[in-house]
Order: C-alpha cells, then structure tokens, then sequence
C-alpha cells in the first residue's frame, strides 16, 4: 500500500518505488476533499488508542460500513456462510467519499476495483504514467 511513511522512512531509497494507492486520497497531492473526510473520520476514531496512518485509518473506516451492511443483510442468525453469501449482493457500496466503491460477487471477494498504481518520484508519491505504470500493474498479479 502506498504510505507517505515509506517516503520519509527510506529516504532517497524509496525513489522508484511502486506501490498502489486503495483509497480516493492519493498520498503527495493536497484535497480539500481528504480534508473534509478526514475531519468527519476523526471524530468516529477519536477513542482508538495511538496513532495510525491516515491512509490505513480511512481505508479501515470504510471497510467497517461494508462489513456492517454485510452484516445486516446476513440476518440475525450469523454465520461466516451467510456473511460471505450477504456480501457478495453487495454492489457499488460508497461510504461517502471516504473510501472507493466496493463491489463483491461470487468470483469476486476483493471488493475494491479501484486501485491506482503509483510510483515515487522526486521524493513524493504520484501517479504512475507510462512505463511505471506498466511495470506496477504487471507485477500485482491478479486475485
């Protein structure tokens, strides 16, 4: 997963670096947008012991609202069965902005078809183009 951490953990090492981003907010780039969600996802985690990444806290955030409708749409008699069998209903479900669309079926159990492959580029995190973008999404293999 792309994190601004790797970045500043690695240095002038992380430099070519491929990585894919699973949320709308891209790391390096300013959204007003990000911030707006970001305000709204503090308030829900403000109880959550330490500190976790922003990417990860908001990619958690939304995946808790599918697992949630999962949940309801399994009924009160809760198994891992009817759980798996409710999800796989589960079509273009959006948390708001804060997370990309999930979308599951029968063949499909990732849910998130949204990835975007992104490269580091004079210390920063942006989208691939071209070459980098062939070579990363060459290596991530399918699921």
């Amino acid at each position: 997963m792309v994190d601004p951490a790797l970045v500043t953990a690695a240095k002038s090492a992380a430099e070519g670096v491929t990585g894919f981003s699973l949320i709308p907010y891209l790391p390096g780039l300013e959204s007003a947008r990000h911030g707006q969600v970001g305000s709204g996802v503090e308030e829900g985690i403000s109880q959550c012991p330490g500190r976790t990444p922003e990417q990860l806290r908001s990619f958690a955030y939304g995946d808790m609202y599918v697992l949630a409708e999962g949940m309801k749409r399994a009924g009160p008699s809760l198994t891992a069965d009817s759980l798996i069998r409710a999800l796989e209903g589960v079509q273009n479900y959006r948390v708001g902005s804060v997370a990309t669309p999930r979308t599951f079926s029968t063949k499909h159990h990732i849910g998130n078809l949204a990835l975007v492959p992104m490269v580091v580029k004079d210390g920063q995190w942006e989208r691939c183009s071209g070459r980098a973008r062939a070579r990363a999404t060459s290596s991530s293999g399918t699921n």
